[in-house]
């Protein structure tokens, strides 16, 4: 049996119990609290798509819902009673609709651009940026990128390894931070991460940069 053609719901009992309470009760904090919460950005677009399907989902829930009680809510003590139950559908539809439409299109704005950025840069790697340093694949983590380096012509048990992660980390930070791209990343939790071999794959240095170390360097 429907559940709109229960005979021991009225129309007025499934207003409240499938339309104004699911949708202004559970929906609209729903959306309020993953509007805050970032995509994966190893999985931006299914997180991203899946979000947004969702949220297409819960809007036709309330159309639907109401569509079917319009007629039904005639039958409501007055008529008063009746557009009143109807006016009150519309407005919590549209709150659905006006509050969180606008974040929901923005949703992984960010992690968006950096999943295509990372990919389009993947195409072209691996390459040389300087004398002696190839990049390798950029990697996306949950919410990290790993940026990988070769230098061709060091090989790890010849170097001091303290001395050269030094020599890397001072340059390396004051480049991220006058970068307006990679300090926009940072400041939305994104951390990157540098990792640097020698020729014959053995670990050089892994140097991780967040904001905090923007915040010192230009403190």
């Amino acid at each position: 049996m429907s559940l709109f053609s229960s005979k021991r719901l009225t129309a007025a009992n499934l207003f409240w119990v499938a339309l104004f309470l699911p949708v202004n009760l559970l929906l609209q904090p729903a959306w309020l609290a993953i509007e805050t919460i970032p995509p994966r950005l190893d999985v931006t677009p299914a997180v991203v798509a899946l979000v947004k399907m969702i949220y297409f989902l819960s809007v036709c829930w309330g159309f639907y819902v109401l569509a079917k009680l319009w007629p039904e809510l005639a039958a409501a003590p007055s008529k008063a009673a009746a557009m009143g139950y109807r006016l009150i559908g519309l407005a919590s539809i549209g709150a659905l609709m006006v509050v969180h439409s606008p974040a929901i299109y923005r949703y992984g704005e960010l992690e968006r651009t950096l999943y295509r950025e990372v990919r389009a840069a993947n195409q072209s790697t691996p390459a040389a940026v300087g004398p002696g340093v190839r990049q390798e694949q950029i990697r996306l983590g949950a919410r990290e990128i790993t940026y990988e380096f070769t230098l061709t012509g060091v090989v790890a048990s010849q170097v001091d390894l303290v001395k050269i992660r030094e020599a890397i980390r001072t340059p390396l930070i004051a480049a991220i931070c006058v970068d307006k791209k990679l300090v926009r990343s940072l400041n939305h939790g994104v951390a990157l991460q540098y990792v640097y071999r020698d020729k014959n794959g053995h670990t050089l240095a892994i140097l991780s940069v967040m904001r905090e170390n923007c915040d010192r360097a230009t403190g």
